[in-house]
């Protein structure tokens, strides 16, 4: 675990917030004006799928705010259901 010390946390946490925009309640501040005050809620499979989707999401629709949603329990519960051969989504 040697690559995690190298890791500043406070730094880490500060860009994650900032990148993701979860601390601001308000819409975007900039981006394309049609798209400013427009919200596009995404189910994530995992957690750190979250920061991809704001990251590319930001370049391809500026100005959307993104709410994301899952976390590993969700895509737990994918895995299960195809491994036992039910619908997926389950």
């Amino acid at each position: 675990m040697k690559c995690i010390e190298k890791f500043d946390p406070i730094s880490l946490f500060s860009m994650y917030m900032q990148g993701t925009g979860v601390p601001y309640l308000g819409p975007a501040k900039d981006g394309e004006t049609k798209l400013i005050g427009k919200t596009l809620g995404i189910v994530n499979g995992s957690s750190w799928i979250a920061l991809w989707v704001n990251f590319f999401g930001k370049r391809i629709l500026s100005g959307v705010k993104f709410v994301n949603v899952g976390n590993e329990g969700i895509q737990l519960n994918f895995m299960k259901a195809y491994k036992e051969d039910r619908q997926c989504p389950p």
